[in-house]
């Protein structure tokens, strides 16, 4: 899925075979869509979930009033490389997050939506249906993270609600109640930030959206972790780069990865009124046993909006995104431990 250059959404999927670096196309889903969501399951299959189009599906309203949301769900089975349909969300949402739990189901929160009151959904392998829960206890529509804990739990940081105001609330979703409940507060509001779960056990929060001390727009460099033992954030050292739309990605060491994203090149850059942010290619490490980011080496390409996937041998596959020119980019790379 996604979006092509001139902006029609894509059906078609492909995967990335780790031996030959080389992807093969498997199959097209059943619905074209994009700003969608997908979510690997323990048996090898992947959940998509909502999304948006630029038509109307049901052909009732005219083209122009898009995108259209999307409450339809497929499953990628990799047995016989085809989609399926399965259930359909209790609202049509797009920009989402969707985690996939302990037991092995998948959890959805937020979005843009049309109902402003939607619930949390969670969506059953058993039975293939959706199960409407309450809603977290902070509105969060887009550019939120969720993060699985050991413990089965769900953290959720920050985020934009429908005044689009970056969000500083931290909640937890309690795998045994089922319910949301309040996690402690960031320092600073954030979106599109990047949020992983460290080896052990933290969750590490660092960068985003939101403004400064005089309350104008800002690029953020800070970094907090919030610690499941204490339910305590604590601040950590700060990227050397401020960015937003990045991604984080754990190790197999115990160390995370930061790609891409967007944000100014240099602190000249960033204090100079003429220069606009660019779209980074820089890579950092953080290195949980300072609490610390290191500089870790550099992508072919500056990209946000992109994916970033840890393999099992501790590299990392970084497709797609946007460019500068916010064009989109079809290429793909591999960032290795030892670059």
């Amino acid at each position: 899925g996604g979006l092509t250059m001139d902006g029609t959404e894509v059906g078609s999927a492909e995967a990335w075979d780790p031996v030959t670096q080389r992807f093969e196309t498997v199959g097209s889903m059943m619905q074209p869509r994009f700003e969608h969501r997908a979510s690997l399951l323990d048996d090898g299959r992947v959940l998509i979930t909502g999304g948006a189009v630029r038509q109307d599906p049901e052909g009732t309203r005219p083209d122009g009033e898009g995108p259209f949301r999307l409450a339809t769900a497929e499953l990628w089975v990799p047995a016989s490389g085809t989609f399926e349909s399965t259930g359909t969300l209790a609202v049509a949402r797009d920009g989402h997050t969707s985690t996939t739990l302990a037991d092995g189901r998948v959890l959805i929160v937020g979005g843009v939506m049309d109902d402003a009151d939607a619930p949390t959904e969670v969506w059953n392998p058993a039975d293939g249906v959706f199960e409407s829960l309450g809603p977290p206890i902070t509105e969060r529509l887009y550019g939120h993270t969720a993060t699985l804990l050991e413990d089965g739990g769900v953290l959720l940081v920050g985020g934009r609600d429908s005044s689009f105001a970056d969000l500083a609330a931290v909640e937890l979703w309690d795998s045994q109640t089922e319910s949301f409940e309040t996690a402690g507060s960031l320092e600073q509001g954030r979106s599109f930030h990047a949020a992983a779960r460290l080896a052990d056990g933290r969750v590490l929060i660092a960068g985003g959206s939101g403004v400064d001390e005089a309350g104008m727009p800002d690029l953020l460099d800070s970094a907090v972790v919030w610690d499941p033992t204490t339910d305590t954030i604590l601040a950590v050292a700060p990227l050397a780069v401020g960015r937003a739309t990045h991604l984080i990605s754990a190790l197999p060491d115990g160390r995370a990865l930061v790609t891409g994203g967007t944000g100014f090149a240099d602190a000249g850059a960033a204090a100079d009124p003429g220069v606009g942010p660019s779209v980074l290619a820089d890579v950092e490490t953080f290195e949980p046993a300072g609490d610390a980011f290191e500089q870790g080496g550099s992508l072919a390409s500056g990209r946000m909006g992109h994916t970033a996937t840890s393999l099992p041998d501790g590299r990392v596959l970084v497709l797609g995104g946007l460019d500068v020119a916010g064009q989109v980019i079809s290429d793909a790379e591999v960032w290795a431990p030892s670059s």
